[in-house]
């Protein structure tokens, strides 16, 4: 099940309005620190909530909003998933526990403009408010400094190459043009175009809210990792300076085909 239907499924239930409001950020947060990002049918294990509850933390996340994430997750997994298991009640409890201690204010009430201002902290007022925006949301959802950078990095580049500052009037196409663009023309590596990818993802989901189809892109080329071999004449030289019992461990190391080739030609 997509976040989409993910979200429909929590504004049908009987949650409260903060809840409406933030379970479906924290889940698309919670589907992004996977590989491959969005995607049907999130894993949900005790392990990887764990992971994503610390690296919140990393981030400089208070208990209450990883309380209000793990919350989230488990929502996900009772109402989409259908399951019982993990048991996450004593991670919920531990992380309500310590947002009471740091917190004023119940931990189901709205976050104050005090505490989300504290949370996106100085923003450059001469940027596009496109892009403020989308550094206050990175923030409040606790990214890495240098993710926020290079998300921003690609927007504005995407930006660049359609030649407009509207992007909510640009879609799927348009962005699989741009990811094209990058491959063909700038021969950019494949984890690169995947950064890219990332970034506009975020920016069309998590800032403009709007789902986005199939990108239809040329994808760029994964690098091969060639093995490094020694030639004959390199082997031959590095021989000479073993003897014994580390000759032979240098013969096995490097292959029983070529230490027989090796002893017959060398004698």
């Amino acid at each position: 099940m997509s976040v989409a239907q993910f979200e429909r499924e929590v504004l049908g239930d009987r949650l409260g309005e903060n809840d409406q409001a933030w379970f479906p950020r924290w889940l698309r947060r919670y589907a992004m620190s996977f590989r491959n990002g969005l995607e049907d049918n999130l894993p949900v294990n005790l392990g990887s909530v764990l992971k994503f509850s610390r690296s919140l933390l990393a981030n400089g996340a208070p208990a209450w909003q990883r309380w209000q994430a793990v919350r989230a997750i488990e929502f996900y997994r009772t109402s989409v998933l259908g399951c019982s298991e993990p048991d996450l009640s004593q991670v919920i409890s531990t992380l309500a526990r310590l947002g009471c201690q740091e917190r004023n204010l119940p931990l189901d009430a709205p976050p104050t403009e005090e505490e989300l201002g504290k949370l996106r902290g100085n923003l450059n007022r001469s940027e596009p408010i496109f892009i403020q925006t989308m550094r206050g949301e990175m923030r409040v959802l606790h990214y890495a400094a240098a993710t926020e950078k290079a998300y921003v990095r690609w927007v504005k580049r995407f930006s660049g190459f359609i030649g407009s500052l509207e992007l909510e009037q640009f879609g799927d196409r348009d962005i699989g043009a741009f990811l094209t663009h990058l491959a063909v023309e700038g021969n950019v590596s494949a984890s690169t175009q995947t950064q890219a990818q990332s970034g506009l993802l975020f920016f069309y989901q998590c800032v403009l809210g709007k789902q986005l189809g199939f990108l239809n892109a040329v994808r760029a080329k994964r690098s091969e990792s060639i093995p490094v071999w020694f030639s004959r004449s390199e082997i031959e030289q590095l021989l000479v300076h073993f003897v014994g019992v580390h000759r032979l461990m240098f013969l096995l190391i490097y292959g029983a085909q070529p230490a027989t080739q090796l002893r017959h030609s060398l004698g």
